[in-house]
């Protein structure tokens, strides 16, 4: 049996209005010593605005879970900064010049300049996790550790993949990339709570869909990435069905149709590894899960 504390399950109860402002000014707090013309580029960066989606994940299990809620704006915004490096060192390494409808921070900057923000958000990501006194904290940067490097292996065979990329090897680099840090949203805080055996099966029902919304992210940059001979499932899938991109309208299609399959395949594993948890710990990712059902089949 799982021993959780029950809270309203209302989530507009559990996250307060100007979380999004409370997750950025943590954000500059926790950087503050990097100087000002790196605090400048965070804020460039944070403009943008993110949907910041791992953090409210986060937030909304540490406190279904128990945690108070400056404990659970710590690891919302762990994982948050986390995220935000990696957005900022994924555009440097793939050359990507947007970013959230503005240019990339490498653009607006310089690569070295980038590079050296992603890294201050790493580093004050075990700042903040530093904040939280509690004998667990040890196992707390372990698995943040070992979640940041799984990201790097996707990142790795991503930038070397092996030639011609079939579906299930992109799916491993997929799962490589997105899962571990979305993970971390919900593991943290179930570790905190001394809850070992959930944090395992939130983890899985998040890598499910993790990969899910990449594949979703696929499916609406597919004609981008067949211009820019970007990675995608999609264009994988036309490639099997075609030969090359060089296809039909109809095989578009039917490439597009077995993507939006798949992707509803993933959404139903992840809502089976929910079903036999506690509610109060699954209501945020039940929520996210069925708002991109309903994109999918809609």
């Amino acid at each position: 049996m799982y021993k959780i504390s029950k809270t309203d399950e209302d989530l507009k109860v559990v996250i307060p209005d100007n979380f999004s402002q409370q997750i950025n000014q943590l954000m500059f707090e926790l950087c503050k010593h990097s100087g000002p013309v790196t605090l400048s580029y965070l804020r460039y960066h944070q403009q943008s605005d993110g949907s910041q989606r791992r953090a409210k994940i986060c937030y909304i299990t540490a406190v279904s879970l128990g945690l108070n809620t400056n404990t659970a704006k710590l690891l919302a915004v762990t994982v948050e900064l986390l995220h935000n490096a990696s957005l900022i060192h994924d555009d440097v390494q793939d050359k990507d010049q947007k970013r959230r409808g503005q240019d990339a921070l490498w653009v607006k900057a310089s690569v070295e300049e980038a590079i050296c923000l992603g890294d201050t958000l790493i580093v004050a990501a075990y700042h903040a996790l530093s904040k939280i006194n509690t004998p667990a904290n040890s196992h707390l940067q372990a698995t943040v550790c070992r979640r940041v490097m799984e990201t790097i292996r996707g990142q790795m065979d991503d930038l070397s993949p092996q030639l011609p990329l079939t579906e299930q090897s992109y799916t491993l680099i997929a799962t490589n990339k997105a899962a571990p840090l979305l993970s971390l949203s919900v593991e943290l805080p179930a570790l905190l709570a001394g809850e070992p055996s959930l944090a395992k099966a939130l983890s899985n029902a998040a890598s499910s869909f993790a990969l899910a919304y990449q594949f979703y992210d696929d499916l609406c940059d597919q004609a981008q990435d067949a211009i820019n001979q970007e990675p995608n499932i999609v264009n994988i899938r036309i490639h099997e069905l075609a030969g090359s991109l060089n296809a039909s309208d109809e095989d578009i299609g039917t490439a597009k149709d077995d993507i939006k399959r798949k992707i509803l395949i993933l959404l139903d594993q992840a809502t089976s590894s929910l079903a036999p948890l506690p509610i109060e710990a699954t209501v945020i990712l039940q929520q996210t899960i069925k708002e991109l059902k309903i994109r999918i089949e809609g």
